[in-house]
């Protein structure tokens, strides 16, 4: 995750600039993606069950890291895509379309999800950028 988040950030500035983009920028989004695969690195690199237990304990506990890195953040970066790519609309329904379903789809509370979402999403901009390059 981290490393589609890195390589979307210089993205940013292919988005149209509409009244969805000053609403919705994914900069924020992308600052907590990258908060929570810090969070991800330091459990990773706890080789001590004890230990990882205790962590996620106070991570759990600390409602100022846990709830915007943990619990919003892919929700409100998925939403901010989706809100980003309704500029296109009008160019690219395909596209549209596809981000529409990859929202809905990483929104599903299964886990497994993410993957097929977010590759529907990239694939949709993708309709998209290429669409408005056309027109």
């Amino acid at each position: 995750m981290i490393l589609g988040v890195l390589f979307l950030v210089p993205q940013t500035g292919n988005f149209t600039k509409s009244k969805f983009n000053y609403i919705s920028i994914p900069i924020l989004g992308i600052g907590l993606i990258i908060g929570m695969s810090v969070i991800d690195f330091v459990f990773w690199s706890i080789k001590v069950p004890e230990l990882k237990s205790q962590v996620t304990n106070h991570l759990i506990s600390t409602p100022e890291i846990w709830s915007p890195f943990m619990k919003f953040s892919e929700k409100n970066f998925t939403f901010e895509l989706l809100t980003s790519g309704l500029n296109y609309f009008k160019k690219s329904k395909l596209g549209v379309l596809l981000i529409l379903i990859g929202t809905l789809i990483v929104y599903l509370p299964w886990g497994w999800d993410n993957i097929p979402g977010y590759l529907l999403i990239t694939v949709g901009f993708y309709i998209n950028f290429i669409n408005s390059r056309e027109n």
